[in-house]
This record gives C-alpha cells, sequence and structure tokens, in this order.
C-alpha cells in the first residue's frame, strides 16, 4: 500500500532523475503529492495501533511474558550469538515485562506521533528504528525490519519549508554545518 502511495508523491517530482535540479511543478501536482504523503501517514498509524491493540487481546502480551516464549520460538526466536545472552537476561521477570509492553508502548507511540508535528514524527522515527532495529537484531528479520523503517522515515520527511526548517534533522544539520563554517581562532575560514 504505502509502495502505492509514492505514486503519488513522485508527482511533485519532474526530474529525469534523481541528482538532477529540482524544479518547480504545478500547484495540482504538489497537493496530490502532499495528500499521498499525508494517507501514507493514516496508513502507517493504523498499522502501528493496529499492532499495539492486537497484542492487548493476547494473554501472553498483557501478562508480559510475550518476548519469553517469542526469543524461544523455533522458527522465529533469537538465533546467533546473542540467542544465550537474550534467553538467559528473559528468565528475569523484569526485563521481560518491560521487553513485552516496551514493544505495545513503542507501537502506540510511532502511531500517534507520526500524525503530530514535525518534532514529533522525528521522535517516532527513532522510536521505529530502535524497535526495529531490535527486531532486526533478535529474530533476524531484516527485510521487515528495513522496510517498516523506511516507511516511517518516509512518512516522518517534512511536507513543507516550514516543516523543514522545524524538524529535528533539519535543526541539527545546521548545528553542525554553523560549527564547520565559523571563525577559527587563526582567521581562517571567516566569511
Amino acid at each position: 500500500m504505502c509502495t502505492l502511495l509514492l505514486v503519488t508523491v513522485s508527482f511533485a517530482d519532474r526530474r529525469r532523475w534523481l541528482l538532477g535540479p529540482p524544479r518547480t511543478v504545478a500547484s495540482w501536482r504538489r497537493q496530490v503529492a502532499l495528500g499521498g504523503l499525508m494517507v501514507m501517514r493514516v496508513q502507517v498509524t493504523a498499522i502501528y495501533l493496529n499492532a499495539a491493540i492486537a497484542k492487548l487481546f493476547a494473554p501472553e502480551w498483557v501478562n508480559g511474558t510475550a518476548e519469553y516464549y517469542v526469543l524461544r520460538d523455533p522458527f522465529f526466536g533469537a538465533s546467533g550469538p546473542l540467542a544465550p545472552v537474550l534467553r538467559a537476561a528473559t528468565t528475569l521477570p523484569a526485563v521481560t515485562v518491560g521487553v513485552t509492553w516496551g514493544a505495545v508502548i513503542a507501537e502506540i507511540a510511532i502511531g500517534v506521533l507520526i500524525l503530530c508535528g514535525p518534532r514529533s514524527r522525528s521522535i517516532a522515527l527513532v522510536l521505529c528504528v530502535v524497535l526495529h532495529g531490535a527486531i532486526i537484531i533478535t529474530m533476524g528479520l531484516w527485510s521487515f525490519g528495513l522496510i517498516m523503517i523506511a516507511i516511517v522515515g518516509i512518512a516522518a520527511m517534512p511536507y513543507t519549508p516550514h516543516e523543514q526548517t522545524h524538524q529535528f534533522w533539519s535543526r541539527l544539520g545546521r548545528r553542525h554545518l554553523a560549527t564547520v563554517h565559523s571563525p577559527s581562532v587563526n582567521g581562517v575560514g571567516v566569511r
């Protein structure tokens, strides 16, 4: 579904290839692209809230033991050099409950924050990277984890120039450039 929504986003990009100079487009093209991005945000919200709410109807998730069983599953459980460490860690009730409910809370937070302002969407993206990075490391589901990170990354993009100036990643980049181009002690680099 998100791949189809990216087709609408391409209406606002008239370049022949990615690295070409940006070209101005008609207003209706921008509106179609913005509509596609907004629907993608709603789709991401639906995915994450559905996943979180569905977990609340499974007894293992409610009582906090789901990760104990997930990490021991013969097909999707922990594997590789981290498997013994993860299995040992989830024998501790506090760790198991924390990881289990942490996943549910992260899914709810991503689902809600992706619909908010630029800073909130940046937080949603960080939570997504942490959540799916943990899934990649613990269960080895690379394709699933990377796809979800990419979808949330696209949905978290700023729409307008105003959002671009207020998003956390943009501010961080400007701060880095300011320190790179700041005057030095010996006068080199002064504009």
